[in-house]
């Protein structure tokens, strides 16, 4: 589907647009989409990151609790992984 715009409206998508890193198309869509879904049952559009698609899955648990000073699991999993496996 192509849809015709008035010249003004270009302009101001293409604003818009260069303000959040898109191109003008997916902007369009993308309002498009916002306003349509708001009255009927089309379906947002997927995340654009995979961050994104997990922001709603994704927590913090501190192991503060258990052990004084936390775990601290995140730091040199390199150096941790590599002397699980030489247990083995």
């Amino acid at each position: 589907m192509q849809i015709q715009i008035t010249p003004d409206l270009e302009e101001a998508l293409i604003a818009r647009a260069r303000q959040s890193n898109q191109v003008p198309e997916q902007l369009a869509s993308e309002l498009l989409r916002q306003q349509l879904a708001a009255s009927t049952s089309i379906p947002t559009a997927p995340p654009d990151t995979l961050t994104a698609f997990l922001a709603d899955q994704i927590g913090v648990i501190s192991s503060e609790e258990r052990q004084p000073g936390g775990a601290r699991l995140s730091e040199k999993t390199g150096k941790h992984f590599a002397e699980l496996l030489s247990k083995c």
